[in-house]
């Protein structure tokens, strides 16, 4: 699954729930320098400290990111549960499947005004 984030849009909550059923994920944390798998030259998926949270080792929010999965066969090895993108929702389409790997792209909507409202709130609270 191919996951677009909408930002404020339940998007963290969904995350959650993968992490929680020990689904593994495909995020900028996997390509976290921290935790060694930054350069990794094969798509590995790991366990960032006792959180029971999996990665692979890719960065799919970026451009960058997305090609390096690309050349390191992100979608074919079949490592990843969720793959997770934001902007780049077109570029990971044509970049991470084929006509051999194809894909579903999953996202959560939530009106316009809701979400205006919800970052007044988190803005508001945090002042």
């Amino acid at each position: 699954v191919l996951f677009w984030h909408i930002p404020k849009s339940g998007g963290t909550t969904l995350k959650s729930i993968y992490k929680c059923m020990r689904q593994t994920l495909a995020v900028r944390v996997g390509a976290d320098p921290r935790y060694g798998h930054a350069n990794d030259k094969e798509i590995i998926a790991f366990e960032p400290g006792r959180t029971g949270a999996l990665f692979v080792n890719v960065d799919t929010l970026t451009p960058s990111g997305i090609l390096r999965a690309q050349e390191l066969g992100l979608v074919p090895s079949g490592k990843a549960n969720m793959i997770v993108t934001t902007n780049a929702l077109n570029f990971a389409i044509e970049h991470l499947y084929d006509k051999f790997h194809k894909g579903r792209v999953l996202a959560l909507f939530r009106h316009p005004v809701d979400r205006l409202d919800m970052g007044t709130v988190i803005s508001s609270s945090m002042a």
